[in-house]
């Protein structure tokens, strides 16, 4: 009688410690929240009040090429030539990506965001050889070169 009353007390146990044991393992549901919205494109200034130049002169297209996005990155022609006092209307074409199209020495910062065309115009005042960047792909070498004579 004291082993069936034993085993009657070990089945008890067992049976809360396992009723417990499953309560424990009740998955936790939590509610997923919608990932925040993306940051809005940068927003292009129009090339007439960024420069202060008309967009008249020589028609430059560069394209912004990227692979869709899978590479190279670079520009279309990646090096340019003009001369001191040369006004430059830029028609710039962004294949998939945000570019920018950036010559910090001569104070020249356009962005243009993936599948656009974007104008700049621009007149060259000193000569020198200026190095062109893309800021964002500058590590993947999206770079260019602008000679003034």
């Amino acid at each position: 009688m004291k082993l069936v009353a034993m085993l009657l007390i070990l089945t008890g146990v067992l049976t809360a410690v396992t009723a417990c044991s499953e309560e424990s393992l009740d998955p936790v549901v939590t509610q997923r929240t919608s990932p925040p919205p993306p940051p809005p494109a940068p927003s292009v200034v129009s090339a007439e009040t960024t420069s202060g130049v008309s967009l008249t002169g020589r028609e430059v297209f560069v394209d912004l090429a990227d692979a869709e996005g899978l590479g190279p990155f670079e520009f279309g022609p990646k090096d340019f030539s003009f001369t001191v006092g040369e006004t430059i209307k830029f028609v710039f074409e962004s294949e998939s990506q945000l570019h920018t199209f950036t010559v910090e020495d001569l104070d020249i910062d356009v962005a243009v965001p993936g599948l656009e065309v974007v104008e700049f115009g621009y007149t060259f005042d000193k000569p020198g050889e200026y190095e062109l960047i893309c800021i964002p792909h500058l590590a993947l070498g999206m770079v260019g070169v602008i000679t003034v004579n």
